[in-house]
C-alpha cells in the first residue's frame, strides 16, 4: 500500500471528486481532505492506493499539473518517524517529535517578542510607503501647477 499527499488543491474540492480523480489509476483504499477545527479547507489531502505502481502512475500524472486553476503538487507520504520528513510549519499543526524545544515558556515569550517586532516592522514599512506615496502625489501636483503656469502665464498674478 502506498499513500500520496496532494498539496495546493482548489477551494471547492469535495471528497467524492478527489476520490474519482485518483480512482482512474488503480484501487483507492482511502482518501481524505484536511480541514481546520473551524471547518476551513487547508488545501491538501491524502490518497491511499492498494498497489505501489498505481500510486506511482497517479503521482507522475498529477504532480505539477492543474486542477481547476490550482497547480497541485503530489508527493509520496513518508512515515511518522522518518528523519528526512520536513518539519510541519503550519499554524494548524500540532507540536510533535524532537523538533520542538523543551522550554515552551521561554520560546512562547520569545515568539511573542518576535511577533511584536514584526508588527512594528510592518507598521514602519506601511508608514514609509505612505510617506513615499504622499511625497510622489505632492510632487505631481507641483509639476501640474508649474506646467499650468507655463501654459497660461497671463492668467496668474505673482505676489512678491
Amino acid at each position: 500500500m502506498s499513500r500520496l499527499i496532494v498539496k495546493n488543491l482548489p477551494d471547492g474540492m469535495k471528497e467524492e471528486r478527489f476520490r474519482s480523480m485518483f480512482a482512474a489509476f488503480g484501487t483507492v483504499t482511502d482518501c481524505s481532505l484536511k480541514f481546520t477545527k473551524d471547518g476551513k479547507f487547508r488545501k491538501f489531502g491524502f490518497v491511499g492506493f492498494k498497489a505501489e505502481e498505481d500510486a506511482d502512475g497517479a503521482q507522475k500524472h498529477f504532480n505539477r499539473s492543474f486542477v481547476d486553476t490550482s497547480r497541485v503538487t503530489v508527493e509520496t507520504c513518508k512515515a511518522f518517524g522518518d528523519p528526512t520528513k520536513a518539519r510541519a510549519w503550519s499554524k494548524h499543526s500540532q507540536s510533535s517529535g524532537p523538533d520542538k524545544s523543551s522550554s515552551s515558556s521561554s520560546s512562547s515569550s520569545s515568539s511573542s517578542a518576535a511577533a511584536a517586532g514584526k508588527k512594528v516592522l510592518l507598521l514602519s514599512s506601511r508608514l514609509y510607503w505612505l510617506s513615499r506615496y504622499a511625497h510622489a502625489e505632492e510632487h505631481m501636483y507641483t509639476l501640474y501647477v508649474h506646467m499650468h503656469i507655463l501654459a497660461y502665464p497671463s492668467t496668474h498674478t505673482y505676489i512678491m
